[in-house]
């Protein structure tokens, strides 16, 4: 089971005739979602379903070693290398899971998209502006606000409270998400990051001395 909780096996997945993968338990709940949506005239798919947890490295281990760009909330890129390996870990966990924490790992959360809302060859880019207003993906947000509850579904990052951004585009299947959510608070810190030294995750003893702040403000998005 501590696999399936770190994105370390697919073994709990089934896959999409998008070719996206979500755990096998979510599907028809998924499904059932899906076809309401099309009868309100959305087209709701998947953007990102289940990521591993080296795809999830590679992007934190280039956002900490300076090689990808991160962000503040305004926007503007941070200068990563003038900051203590602490720091560095709360900038990056603003926009980027941490491997091993990533709720994606799960197969419980997707981001989602309107396709039959974007214009011809748009590129997606799961930017709050494409969810809000007029964006091409506003009104099957504003359609799930409404509907996604009686599916089971949830959105854990609707709110910024201070940790992770706000993310309008992610969704997860309350129910399902919720036992790995309670498994997660029983990983005991020491433990994890020799996992992480072992996957060769940079900053992994930084945020073991941190693990419960993470796991409150980036993960459940906590007050």
């Amino acid at each position: 089971m501590i696999e399936e909780l770190l994105g370390l096996t697919e073994r709990h997945l089934a896959v999409l005739p998008s070719g996206q993968r979500l755990h096998k338990d979510i599907i028809s709940d998924f499904e059932a979602m899906q076809r309401a949506a099309t009868a309100a005239g959305f087209d709701l798919q998947v953007a990102s379903g289940f990521r591993d947890f080296t795809r999830q490295k590679m992007i934190w281990n280039n956002k900490f070693s300076g090689q990808r760009p991160v962000l503040d909330l305004s926007g503007n890129i941070i200068d990563i290398d003038a900051l203590t390996n602490e720091e560095k870990i709360i900038s990056i966990l603003t926009f980027s899971a941490l491997p091993g924490l990533s709720r994606h790992h799960w197969g419980t959360d997707f981001d989602f998209y309107d396709a039959a809302g974007l214009p011809e060859n748009y590129q997606l880019k799961l930017e709050e502006h494409e969810y809000i207003n007029n964006g091409p993906c506003s009104g099957l947000s504003e359609w799930l606000k409404q509907n996604m509850n009686q599916f089971g579904f949830d959105a854990p990052y609707a709110v910024y409270n201070g940790g992770i951004a706000r993310e309008p585009w992610h969704l997860s299947h309350s129910k399902v998400a919720v036992s790995f959510q309670n498994r997660l608070t029983t990983i005991v810190p020491a433990a994890f990051a020799n996992i992480l030294k072992e996957q060769q995750v940079l900053g992994a003893e930084e945020v073991a001395h941190n693990l419960d702040s993470i796991l409150s403000k980036y993960v459940f998005n906590a007050l």
